[in-house]
This record gives structure tokens, sequence and C-alpha cells, in this order.
């Protein structure tokens, strides 16, 4: 009782305010009446549910009113977008050209954009702040908020609307109809509800023309189809000063301009024509296209993120994004981009594996394999094994051969069942067994390449050799490094490298000198093989020999003199070492000295 008599007492204060406002609509109250004709609410409640409403509608009304004078203002927003509009003193043709600071049009607009969305987020916030102090002045005038009387007045109503529902089973138990039917029957239901009248402006109304600027427009499109150029411009720039704020002439002025051979000032009148109209994805397209050509990579960031928000089934402009940003070198953002046209697009291959890799370039594995993973959520009966390929690779990476494994071999079970894996597949399987410790079961996977023409697939032999390598089993690697030596010839420093490294390990020394030699014809500045070669000259007794590997020629001396001194491999200080203690133990005082002394120094 005591809110009430708050609530009543604040009302009165209302009233008496409102004695010198202009007057407003009063809404009735609607008191339900009970089975035998009496008043089932009270007065008291009734008016309190009348102020309540009062309330609210006064809390609508304040709302609606702020909202009709913000909608005069911000009238050039399309469904949230920034749409210029020309107020005040701002001149249209400032923003065709690059201001005095270098400034370009693109960034003048995206500063024009950035005030105008803080603008709108300063009075959000004061509209919050202003909703907090108007729910306090509630809570201390009424002792409640006005949440918990409006929730008071829903029970209450849901207590009218089961009262309401028990009169009409009455009703059509005496009559056999309810009273609505029977008043729809007697067309009283027939009536059309009258539709609610839209605040503000009437839409279009703002840019409505004069006949005058409508004249002008049409005079200049006229001039424009029979190539008066200038005659054009000159109408159009005097249609810009009566009526600014007009997409379509400076749309026209492109055209215009374009024709007449100014692509630059072409581009500046359609970049006002698309900031003016931003739902206008052709305009956009057609500026990203002239910010390349030009090599204007950030405008043309710019003309693609609008050209996105303008067309977001796009998905060739979502690619040109990623690959916009792969030249930037902002790898993640490229990523997500390549990332958003998977989610669109499930069965887009390269989208997904692009957005993989980088994500894997950017250090977010575990990201890359999720994007693979998920493909095969969308494949039932037949999906593109080289997105298998590239899901073991990564986990392979990652040591995670168990895991990689196991993707080849549902991928087998579900995609080919009945069929044989492709062999870049076999390949992966068995090194991922090789790894595991199942030596059997991944030799008899590569055995395939004895039977298959090795030939056509010497990366998958190294690949395999390697993994033999890596585990110490160099008998095992050389077999097939040996293979591949067979199928690409005499002259790869690297393979040769390897070959010889792997029979340095089985202590086979005379035909590790030979493959050490062999690596050096091509691969001259490899420190590790000179080094190497150099350890197992002396273990032969060849001093002189050894000396020679750690020695530049003259030829080198003389040709090599522009180079980095750093990347010179005589002047290697692990070289210079090697060559220091060969010299000091065969007692060469003087060639040691000339060696040690520049390290020392």
């Amino acid at each position: 009782m005591e809110a009430l008599q708050r609530a009543k007492a604040y009302e009165a204060q209302k009233l008496q305010k409102s004695a010198f406002k202009s007057p407003s609509k009063i809404n009735p109250i609607y008191v339900p009446m009970g089975e035998d004709g009496d008043k089932t609410t009270s007065f008291e409640d009734a008016q309190l549910s009348a102020l309540v409403a009062g309330t609210e509608s006064d809390m609508v009304i304040d709302c609606h009113e702020e909202e009709e004078e913000e909608e005069e203002g911000e009238d050039n927003s399309e469904d949230g977008e920034f749409a210029l509009r020309f107020e005040g003193d701002m001149n249209p043709f400032d923003f065709t050209e690059d201001d005095a600071s270098g400034i370009q049009p693109y960034q003048r607009f995206e500063r024009l954009e950035y005030e105008s969305l803080a603008g709108k987020n300063r009075k959000a916030l004061a509209v919050d702040q202003c909703e907090a102090l108007q729910k306090k002045s509630q809570e201390d005038v009424f002792g409640a908020s006005i949440d918990e009387l409006m929730e008071f007045k829903r029970r209450k109503a849901l207590a009218v609307l089961r009262c309401e529902e028990l009169q009409t089973k009455s009703q059509e138990d005496v009559f056999g109809a309810s009273i609505d039917e029977i008043m729809e029957s007697m067309n009283y239901g027939n009536r059309r509800r009258r539709k609610r009248k839209r605040r503000g402006r009437p839409k279009g109304s703002r840019n409505k023309l004069s006949p005058e600027v409508t004249r002008m427009l049409g005079e200049g499109n006229l001039h424009y189809a029979h190539g008066r150029y200038a005659e054009s411009i000159s109408v159009l720039n005097e249609v810009v000063r009566l009526a600014p704020n007009l997409p379509d002439t400076y749309h026209t002025l492109g055209l215009v301009y374009n024709a007449a051979g100014n692509k630059q000032k072409a581009l500046s009148f359609y970049m006002l024509a698309a900031v003016m109209t931003p739902k206008d994805s052709s305009l956009w397209k057609l500026l990203l296209t002239w910010s390349l050509e030009q090599g204007n990579t950030a405008q043309a960031r710019y003309c693609l993120s609008k050209a996105i928000m303008a067309d977001p089934e796009d998905i060739s402009l979502k690619f040109h994004l990623a690959s916009l940003y792969i030249d930037l070198g902002d790898y993640e953002k490229a990523a997500k981009s390549y990332d958003q046209i998977s989610q669109l697009c499930p069965g887009n291959v390269e989208a997904r594996k692009s957005a993989a890799k980088l994500y894997e370039r950017c250090g977010q594995v575990e990201r890359s394999i999720s994007i693979l993973e998920d493909y095969f959520r969308h494949q039932s009966t037949e999906a593109d094994m080289s997105i298998v390929d590239l899901l073991a690779s990564i986990c392979m990476e990652k040591n995670e051969y168990a895991k990689a494994l196991h993707h080849i071999e549902l991928a087998h079970s579900i995609y080919c069942s009945g069929k044989e894996l492709p062999l870049h597949l076999i390949t992966k399987s068995g090194i991922c067994h090789l790894h595991l410790g199942n030596m059997e079961k991944a030799e008899s996977l590569f055995e395939v390449f004895e039977v298959e023409n090795a030939c056509e697939h010497a990366n998958l032999i190294f690949e395999v050799a390697d993994s033999f390598k890596s585990l110490a089993h160099y008998e095992f690697a050389l077999k097939y490094y040996l293979m591949v030596e067979k199928i690409i010839g005499h002259d790869n420093g690297v393979l040769h490298l390897k070959i010889a490294l792997c029979y340095l390990s089985l202590k086979e020394r005379v035909q590790a000198i030979q493959f050490f030699y062999k690596a050096l014809h091509t691969i001259e500045d490899s420190v590790d093989a000179r080094l190497n070669l150099a350890s197992l000259l002396l273990e032969e007794g060849k001093e002189h020999e050894a000396i020679s590997v750690l020695s530049p020629t003259n030829l080198e001396l003389t040709s090599d003199t522009n180079c980095i001194q750093s990347k010179l491999w005589w002047l290697n200080e692990n070289v210079k070492l090697k060559l220091a203690n060969i010299y000091r133990a065969k007692g060469m005082l003087e060639e040691f000295v000339n060696v040690i002394f520049p390290l020392v120094h």
C-alpha cells in the first residue's frame, strides 16, 4: 500500500505538470467482469495498472521522440552502414582529390565513418546512463523498480486472460458458440485493423528533386550521350551545388570523366557515388579493379571490404581479400578469410587447404587440423584425398604419427573401400608405421616402389629414405637414396651428402669419401661436407688432401672478392680451427699462425 500511495502521489504531480503541456491521449482502463457481472479488480488495482501502463507509455514516447530526432540526422545510414551526406559547409569537390597533407579521399571517408560510429556509440552510452538514472528515480518514487511493477501487471493480465477463457467457455455452453464467433458472423469482426503509422519523415522525401534539378540532370546526361563532355561536366557540377546529396550526379560525372580519358577523376567521383550508396556492390567492385590496376593496395583493401559488405554472397571477393592479405604479409587475416570461405562453401577444397596451411604458418596448428577434420563431416561418400594427405602431413610434423595413421586408415575405409590408396598416402602410412615401430608393416608398404614406376615418384622415395635416416636405419636409408640417385642423375649435392653421411655412420670410409667429393662438386660452400671429408682424409693419413679440402683455390679467392665475407666458406670459424689443428699437428708453425691469428684478433 505504501508503494501504491507513492505511485498515486507521483501520478498527481505528473497530472499537475501536464496541465502546462499539450493534452495527451488517455488509455481507457479495462476492468474484467466476473461470471456474476461483478468487477473482479478493485479500483486501486486498476489505478495502479493504469499508472504502470502510463509510466511505460511515457518512457516509450520519450524514447520515440529521441529516435525521431536522431532519424533526421542519421537517415543517411542503410541497415547500420555508413552512407555519406554533405551538410553545412562540406564541399563535395574537396573529396575528389588528395588534400594538402596527402591524405587520399578514401582515407577521409574512413575517418568520417569512424566519427559517425563514435557518435552513435556516445549516444547509445548516454541513453544507457539515462535509463539507469530513470530506473533509480522510479525506485525512489514507487519503492520498487518499474520492472517489478511491470511484472505485477503481467501477472494480473494473465489472471484476466484466464478469467476471460472461463467466461468464453461459459458462453459456448449457453449459446453453442463464443461471443467472438457470433460477432464475426454479424460482420463486426471484418473491420480492418488500422495500420500503425510510421514515425518520422516519409521514406525518400528528403531526396525529392526540384523540377530545376531534374531538368539539369537530363541536360547533363544528354550532353554526355552526344559526347559533349565539357558541357556535361559544367551542368552536373551545378547540380552538385544545388543538390549535393544526389548519388546519381556523381556516378554520371564518373562516366563522363572516364569517357573523356581522365580515369583518376572518374575514380574519385565513382568513389563518392559508392560511399553515398554503400549497398551498390557493382560500384565497389569496379573501384576495386581500378585500385588494383593503379597498384593502390590500401585503397583496394578499403573498396574490397565495402564490396564484401554490399555483396556478402560473392565468394570471389573473399578470395580477393585473402590474396590481398597474403600480398601484405598478414597471413593470419588471410587464413581467416579462407576459413570464412570454407564455412560458406564446405566443399571448397582449395580454400580449406589454404586456410590450413596459413594457420600452420602462423603457429595455430590445432586450428589447422580442426579445419581439415571438419571437411569430412560434410563428405559422406566421396572426398578429396589431398585433404587427407595435408592432414596427415601436419600431424606427422607434430610427431603425431598414430593420429596421422588413423586419418589415413579411416579415409581408406570410408572413401576408398575395396580400392587401393593413392601412392602418396601409402607412403605416409608406411612412414607412420615406421615411426611407431612397425618395421615389417612399413617395409611391406614400401615394396610398392619396386613394382610401380619409381621414376615418377622420386620425391616420395626421398621421403622414405629420410625417415629411415632420421631413425638411424642407415642401410635401409641407403637403399632408397641410391634408388633416387638412379632416377635423378649424378648432379644432386644434397642427395650425395645424405648418402655420404649414411656411409659415414656405417663406418664405410671409402664410399663416404667418394660421395662427399660428389657433394662438393655441386655444393662447394657446404661447411659440414668439407669438415667431415677432411676428418675422413686425416683418418686415411691424407693430411695434404685434407688441407686442400679446407683451403680455397686461387680461382675462388679471385672470383669471390666481391662476396659478403660471412658467406665465404673458408672464412668459417670451424674451418679455420680444423685447418689450424692440422698445421699444428704437422709442425707447420708459420701456416698455423697465419690461420689462427685472425681468429684471436
